[in-house]
């Protein structure tokens, strides 16, 4: 891959993790993990108008367990916050 650091510019990495097309990488000079997808700066309209709020939890709810274990296998030394 060839997605460059936004930390130490360099663009040896490695992908740890694909989410749908998504690739998580890990760099490989200075170990910060990151995501290959980039966004528009604006995300309005991402999903059509607006996210019904039984739907905002169902989301929540069903990525919660894949982001638990992912920060638990990848991101060494962070608790997750939940409030």
């Amino acid at each position: 891959m060839d997605k460059q650091c936004i930390l130490c510019g360099s663009r040896e990495n490695k992908v740890v993790f694909r989410e749908f097309e998504d690739d998580i990488v890990k760099c490989e000079k200075c170990g910060h993990h990151f995501s290959s997808y980039e966004a528009k700066q604006e995300y309005d309209g991402y999903f059509g108008e607006s996210l019904p709020e039984k739907d905002v939890f169902w989301w929540n709810e069903a990525h919660k367990n894949m982001y638990d274990k992912f920060l638990s296998r990848y991101v060494e030394g962070k608790k997750r916050q939940t409030s």
